[in-house]
């Protein structure tokens, strides 16, 4: 009986031991795969800084595994001529600092981003330099 007892008492250590495990961190670009939120854009150009105008700050992004990506304008377009979406690509460097985007609206031309903050809730860029503009660009995304 008392072999039994310690049976049972080392079955429940195991068990509990494997439940504790960790739950494993994911990769930069598991964090990235969703649909996410403009919540915030200033452009930042001739010292002086821009906010994003309320149009902007209702559009959405969904990153979707292999690299595909759909932007989304949101409820309020700025401009009524643009698609409500469209189809780029996106690509992380393999240490995540860098988020290149492509639109077919930018000219198909890829958009490097610093990766300033990724999470699984947030994700804060920046551009430099804009298409040779001069202009900086400053985006966070939450998740939605």
């Amino acid at each position: 009986m008392k072999k039994l007892v310690n049976l049972f008492a080392l079955l429940a250590i195991v068990m509990f031991a494997i439940s504790c495990k960790k739950e494993k961190e994911p990769t930069p670009q598991e964090k990235i795969i969703g649909k996410w939120r403009i919540t915030a854009q200033n452009t930042i150009m001739s010292g002086q800084t821009f906010p994003a105008a309320s149009c902007e700050l209702d559009n959405t992004v969904e990153f979707k595994s292999g690299g595909t990506l759909i932007f989304d304008e949101g409820r309020t377009k700025c401009d009524a001529s643009s698609p409500q979406t469209e189809q780029g690509t996106w690509a992380l460097t393999g240490d995540a600092r860098t988020l290149i985007i492509t639109l077919p609206s930018i000219g198909n031309i890829g958009i490097s981003y610093q990766v300033l903050e990724l999470t699984k809730t947030r994700i804060r860029v920046r551009a430099e330099n804009i298409m040779n503009s001069g202009a900086t660009i400053e985006t966070t995304f939450e998740k939605i």
